[in-house]
């Protein structure tokens, strides 16, 4: 069994994934036209609008979501068993 916090990454990337192909369609990008702008692989592109997203980094996902303006973005916070002490610790996103 998963935990959580994979359960909801698998579920932002294929929230991203679906994004991606709206987009894509919209834009009448072909998958050549969308790698070169992302600097990756037509064939990545390929697999990740087929849904295999596991095995694509957070990263590499938002760089092709950077061509449509977009990300996905994850925060971390550390919260003590007694709850006195909150303390953000980061957060990820993609350069633009």
């Amino acid at each position: 069994m998963k935990a959580s916090g994979a359960k909801d990454m698998e579920a932002a990337k294929a929230a991203a994934i679906s994004f991606l192909r709206q987009r894509l369609s919209e834009s009448g990008m072909s998958h050549t036209q969308l790698a070169k702008k992302a600097d990756c692989e037509r064939s990545h592109i390929s697999e990740m609008l087929s849904g295999r997203v596991e095995r694509f980094s957070l990263a590499r996902i938002n760089r092709v979501l950077a061509v449509f303006g977009a990300s996905i973005r994850v925060s971390y916070r550390l919260v003590s068993d007694d709850r006195r002490n909150v303390t953000a610790l980061g957060s990820t996103q993609s350069p633009r």
